[in-house]
């Protein structure tokens, strides 16, 4: 059940984009952490390969020509942001992106460590598999 104030942070997203009070998110974070969902600043703490679940709003939705039909998708919760890569066989059976950029969508995804970026990889690739 989401928190008093949400109606009006809604009411933000609806009428302006933004709201200027709490992230929505945070008004269900409870309900997310009971039913297992990671917020985005707990990536940094967990296992490389790691099936996680990450609510969050989309802010971006990237499929650029040379990527071969790879979809990239950053999401926002209350304490960061998440990269996520949706492979092209996998995107249009399993997850269907709002097309309103402020609904918010869990994603289930295996946490993937490069670098210093954490990136949510939604299929299981094999080593070696070309990418781009």
């Amino acid at each position: 059940m989401a928190a008093p104030g949400g109606r009006e942070v809604v009411e933000d997203y609806t009428s302006t984009g933004l709201s200027l009070r709490r992230h929505p998110v945070a008004f269900l974070r409870g309900d997310l952490s009971r039913q297992g969902m990671v917020a985005c600043r707990d990536l940094l703490h967990l296992r490389d390969g790691r099936r996680v679940v990450v609510p969050g709003i989309v802010l971006v939705r990237q499929r650029p020509g040379s990527a071969k039909g790879v979809m990239f998708i950053t999401v926002e919760d209350e304490t960061g942001v998440a990269n996520l890569i949706l492979w092209p066989d996998r995107y249009l059976a399993q997850l269907s992106i709002p097309s309103n950029s402020w609904s918010a969508h869990p994603v289930e995804q295996r946490l993937k460590r490069c670098s210093h970026i954490d990136t949510l990889d939604r299929n299981q690739r094999k080593p070696g598999t070309d990418v781009g």
